[in-house]
């Protein structure tokens, strides 16, 4: 599955650890990364799912440097317009917002999202 392949990708990038990244919304964690997806395109070339990622932090400007952390990791500047290899296999991720602040929850957590678009071999 995508997700679990991000999240290795994070793991082993030290962007993250295994207890801090979740699969859905309802979390108490005051430190979090979020990721879910939202939308797929089939293509003759394979799946495109849209995946969004969010990382909550109770202090702002960590939320702010570990979004932007993990944006730069997952998009490489470097790698404009080619693929990357994760948990080897072969993704192009396409960036469809850089990071920005969402909001402060009821947790009073600061919540910095983006939106990455994957084109993976089926």
């Amino acid at each position: 599955m995508i997700l679990d392949d991000l999240k290795a990708f994070l793991i082993a990038n030290s962007l993250a650890t295994d207890s801090e990244i979740i699969f859905n919304f309802d979390s108490s964690t005051d430190n979090a990364i979020v990721l879910w997806k939202y939308g797929s395109v089939k293509t003759d070339l394979g799946s495109r799912p849209t995946i969004q990622i969010a990382v909550k932090d109770t202090d702002q400007l960590t939320a702010d440097i570990r979004s932007q952390a993990i944006f730069d990791a997952i998009c490489p500047k470097n790698k404009f317009q080619e693929s990357i290899i994760i948990n080897s296999k072969t993704m192009h991720i396409e960036a469809n917002q850089e990071p920005f602040f969402n909001e402060k929850d009821a947790q009073n957590r600061y919540i910095f999202i983006f939106n990455i678009t994957v084109t993976q071999d089926r």
